[in-house]
This record gives structure tokens, C-alpha cells and sequence, in this order.
């Protein structure tokens, strides 16, 4: 009777009732929909039970934003896409993030990452001035190894082989460089291709993430020795020969001079700093080669903003590199940043690159890097993962159609545009990109505890 007479005391007893209940609905909003309950009947009971207890207690912050939660969710909202404007209900709905459940994977780092790089000098080694003669073998200037294009078939070039080699450094000890050397029977071919890419190295020699060239010289092997064959993994330490090495100073009087040596058998070589393959971005975004497990998005991203500043130093340079196989790329755990392999199918145009040719270099980024490191494989229909020539460069396709999969569920819709917009020249600049992505990565909170050593 005292109810009937103090209805002011009703509503207080309604919404005590209701907040001694919101434990039970609350631990059905965390632990989301059973195994035999369709997910949509879910969402609509949970909701509803939701909003019962609204009416019944007021409006508060954290009820309201389940409530929200739950009715985008009903009307089609995809998880991924309700994170980056909700990031803090993952705490109260934390069954959003199975769709990511695959994101296991983590670049090796020493610190949080972050977009910008550290800050560091130009990489300016010095392992010899001037011209040298010298020797080829054991202790000698140079003394070949392991070789370092057979750790996967795709990885073998159509212009060189590679190899690791120690070369002595002016103070007498010896130093780990990998030796581009070419192949003495596709000279005709290779010899351009060489000559292009000592050019590119030495102009884009003070950019971040480019790999770099640290001297150019000329050997010639005894009589009787051969290369080891690519289709094994034997080293080439018994080489044994002559050798000319090129301080950096000297680039213009080896390119001229490179020919002249052709003739009497020797094979021009690039010596550059040596890259892991452990630390190929094959390694970490392949879905093939990580059995379907995946980086972050956050990370993801990161890598694809970073290649965006190499590709955009090269563009104001007037170069495009075109040849954009996630194998030409690395993780530098030390720089935390993204390094680059192989520009001797890039183009340089001294007179200017035109927009179609900075579009069709931004469209191949997309297909056969960008694709891949967000959605562990290139895009359908782009070129093949192994050794391309430059009329392959040159045939390939200037749009991609995109087909996801539910593999491609953790991708935001927002992110799905940015990519279709550069398979299908929605970009005429890097920088275009760069900031739509930066913006998209600003989203994404780093709730994640960051390794302090991987």
C-alpha cells in the first residue's frame, strides 16, 4: 500500500531490481552468443534486455555504449568496422575481437613501433678508395660464401646471382656484404640492368629503407671453377681469382669502364649490405608462408606507410621501381623500419616521370605488396612471385579487380577502399596514400602489451 501511495519509492525499488539483474545481463553481453543460438536472435533478446534496463535505471555512458554497440552489430555493422569508432567496447564486448584472433604474428623490436623511423645518419661505409687490384679466395680481399638467392625458388633474379662474401675494410679485418654478381651468359640482357640500378642506388643513396651500395668492382675466376648452380644451396667458397674494386668515388669511371673488362671475362658485381632472409616481409605476411596467421593490422599498416616514404623519395627523384614483389622487401629490426632490395628493373626518367607512369608504379605497389601484406597473398591476376624481366614489368596490368574472402573479415571497410581505389588509379600520388593510411592507422589503438624483445 505504501507502493501505491509514494510512487517515487516504485521506481526506485524497479531500478534496484534492474541493477541487481545487470550483472547477469552484462556477463551475457561479454560472453556473447551461445554455440546453438543464431547470432542474430542474440543480439536482438540481448539488446532488448538492454534497453529494458535503460528504461528502468536512465542513461549512462557505459550502458549506452553497449546499446549502440549492439544495434550497429543487428544492422549489419561489421566488427572491424565498429572497433576503429568504438575502440574501448572491445573491453565490454571483447567476442568482437575473434575476428582477429589470427593476428598472432609480431615484427621483432627493441621499442613500441612506430610510423616514423629512427632518426639516423646516411649509411656512408667506406671499404676502399679509389681502384684496387686485388685477389678472390680464401684470406684474401674478397672471399665468397653462402649463397643468398636459393632459400626460396622464387628468389633467384633473371639478370645475377647473389651471394654472401667478406670483404676487407680499410682497418684489415673483414666485414658480411651481399655480392650481386652477373650472369656471364645473360650479359647482353644484364649488363643494362646493372648500369640502371648503380645509377638509382647512387641517387637515392641518402633515403631511408633503400639498401645500400657500399663499393662496385670486377672479378674473374681461375679456369676450371664454376659457379654453384641454383638449384642447389652449395657455397661458392672455393672460388678462387682476380679481382678490381670501385670506391663509391669512382661510379662514373666503372660504368665506362665495364664493357672493356666484359670482353676479357670478367663479371661486374655490386657489393650492398646484407639482408636476412628471416627477416623477409614473406616471412611475416604470406599467408602460405605463416600457415594463414597474420601481423596486427596496426602493423600492417605501419609496413605500407613506410614503403609509401621509399616509393615517394623515388618518385621526386624520377624513378619508379615498379618491380614491387613482397620478396624485394625486409624488416630492419635494428631501424624498425622497412628496407628495400633490387632496383634494377626500376625506371629512371631524367626528364621527369609523367603521371602514367607514377599511376601504374602505385598500382603495382597495391597488387603485388600492399595486397599482400594485408591480405597474405598478391592481388588475382598480378605477376608471378618469381624472377620478372622488364617486358613483364612492362605487360602487366594498370587495374585489379579485388575479390575478398572471409579471411578478409579484420580489414575495415575504410581500409577495402583505400585499396580498391589503388588497383583501380584512384591515386595519382604516394603521399595520397600515405596520408589515408596514417589516418587509418591513428584509429587503431595500441592496447596490446608491446614486446620489449621479440
Amino acid at each position: 500500500m505504501i507502493l501505491i501511495w509514494d510512487p517515487d519509492r516504485c521506481r526506485l525499488l524497479t531500478a534496484e531490481r534492474a541493477i541487481e539483474a545487470a550483472p547477469r545481463w552484462l556477463s551475457l553481453v561479454h560472453n556473447g552468443a551461445g554455440k546453438d543460438k543464431p547470432f542474430y536472435d542474440y543480439l536482438t533478446s540481448v539488446e532488448l534486455a538492454g534497453r529494458n534496463l535503460r528504461n528502468q535505471v536512465g542513461p549512462a555512458q557505459w550502458l549506452d555504449a553497449i546499446l549502440e554497440a549492439l544495434k550497429r552489430l543487428r544492422k549489419g555493422t561489421r566488427s572491424a568496422d565498429l572497433l576503429i569508432e568504438y575502440p574501448e567496447i572491445l573491453h565490454e564486448i571483447p567476442w568482437l575481437n575473434e575476428y582477429r584472433s589470427r593476428e598472432i604474428l609480431s615484427l621483432p623490436r627493441t621499442r613500441p613501433l612506430k610510423v616514423e623511423r629512427d632518426p639516423t645518419t646516411p649509411y656512408q661505409p667506406t671499404t676502399v678508395t679509389g681502384v684496387v687490384e686485388s685477389r678472390l679466395g680464401l684470406d684474401k680481399d674478397l672471399h665468397l660464401g653462402e649463397t643468398l638467392d636459393t632459400w626460396l625458388p622464387e628468389a633467384v633474379g633473371s639478370s645475377a646471382r647473389v651471394f654472401a662474401g667478406y670483404l676487407r675494410i680499410p682497418s684489415g679485418s673483414t666485414k658480411t656484404y651481399a655480392f650481386k654478381i652477373m650472369r656471364p651468359d645473360r650479359v647482353e640482357y644484364a649488363l643494362p640492368l646493372f648500369k640502371e640500378e648503380i645509377q638509382i642506388l647512387t641517387m637515392l643513396r641518402d633515403v631511408q629503407g633503400t639498401t645500400p651500395l657500399v663499393e662496385c668492382g670486377l672479378l674473374r675466376i681461375k679456369d676450371g671453377l664454376v659457379f654453384p648452380s641454383e638449384a642447389s644451396q652449395d657455397s661458392a667458397a672455393h672460388l678462387q681469382g682476380e679481382l678490381i674494386r670501385y670506391g663509391i668515388e669512382e661510379i662514373q669511371n666503372y660504368l665506362t669502364s665495364i664493357e672493356r673488362y666484359l670482353a676479357s671475362g670478367w663479371l661486374p658485381y655490386l657489393a650492398l649490405v646484407k639482408r636476412n632472409h628471416e627477416n623477409n616481409l614473406i616471412c611475416y605476411c604470406d599467408a602460405g608462408y605463416t600457415h594463414g596467421w597474420f601481423l596486427p593490422l596496426r602493423e600492417s599498416l605501419l609496413l605500407g606507410i613506410q614503403i609509401c616514404d621509399i616509393l615517394q623519395s623515388a618518385h621526386d627523384r624520377n624513378i619508379a621501381y615498379r618491380d614491387h614483389k613482397i620478396l624485394h622487401y625486409y624488416w630492419n629490426p635494428e631501424s624498425h623500419g622497412v628496407a628495400v632490395i633490387d632496383w634494377n628493373i626500376a625506371k629512371r626518367v631524367p626528364q621527369g616521370l609523367s603521371e602514367a607512369e607514377k599511376q601504374f608504379d602505385i598500382v603495382q605497389f597495391g597488387a603485388r605488396a600492399l595486397h599482400h601484406i594485408l591480405t597474405g597473398r598478391p592481388v588475382q591476376g598480378s605477376l608471378p612471385l618469381g624472377p620478372n624481366r622488364p617486358e613483364d614489368i612492362e605487360g602487366a596490368s594498370t587495374r585489379y579487380p579485388v575479390n575478398w574472402t572471409y579471411d578478409d573479415e579484420r580489414l575495415p571497410n575504410q581500409l577495402k577502399n583505400i585499396l580498391e581505389q589503388i588497383l583501380n588509379q584512384g591515386y595519382t600520388q604516394v603521399r595520397d596514400i600515405r596520408k589515408d593510411l596514417v589516418a587509418l592507422y591513428s584509429q587503431f589503438s595500441s592496447t596490446a602489451q608491446e614486446p620489449g624483445n621479440i
